[in-house]
């Protein structure tokens, strides 16, 4: 629930973020549309912002500034919503909402909490981002592992910076290496990582 929540609050990367973090935030376009909510009591759900009906996120549904027209406060869960096992919903105002309505009332709470889990659609744009991913993993554990190995057997250190500037670079190789066997995957990583990139 954490990463759903910082990915939809947060608007810019910081420095205060982990260098992964910052990645899935300019990414969070993307990474919200694979990230379902699966409604369990309705606490934790927000009615506006999760990813909890085939509409997606109903504040980006909606057409700018209506949300707060609707008579449903931006910070509703789906329990605030609904008392004694029925929705009180105030009279919809839009086709939009009618539609949201219609979504909700397919909804039954029950005992469990609400969860998050990721959603496969098996699109190309998936399979990249996964692999790209994958590589993002792989170099963070090798260059861990060894700044492991520098600190304690050698006593060289390396700062947060120059790790990340080097796990760049790593990245960059490690996709232009495909550029033989499949230049379109190779270009399209590239475009995908360069768009997110955090090292000036």
């Amino acid at each position: 629930m954490l990463l759903l929540s910082t990915l939809s609050s947060l608007v810019n990367t910081s420095t205060t973020n982990s260098w992964l973090a910052n990645k899935l935030i300019k990414m969070r376009g993307e990474v919200y549309t694979w990230i379902q909510l699966r409604v369990g009591n309705g606490v934790n759900c927000r009615f506006w912002t999760d990813n909890w009906s085939a509409l997606g996120s109903l504040q980006g549904y909606f057409a700018a500034g209506s949300a707060s027209r609707q008579g449903i406060p931006l910070t509703a869960t789906l329990s605030d919503l609904n008392r004694n096992g029925s929705w009180t919903l105030p009279r919809p105002r839009s086709e939009e909402m009618v539609q949201a309505q219609i979504a909700l009332t397919m909804v039954t709470l029950g005992e469990e909490e609400d969860s998050y889990e990721w959603v496969v659609t098996g699109t190309h744009t998936v399979k990249l981002f996964k692999r790209l991913i994958l590589l993002c993993w792989k170099g963070v554990i090798y260059y861990l592992w060894r700044e492991r190995n520098q600190r304690y057997h050698n006593h060289r250190f390396q700062t947060s910076y120059s790790l990340t500037k080097s796990l760049d670079r790593l990245i960059k190789d490690k996709i232009l290496s495909f550029r033989r066997s499949s230049p379109t995957t190779s270009s399209s990583l590239m475009q995908m990582w360069v768009a997110t990139e955090l090292i000036p």
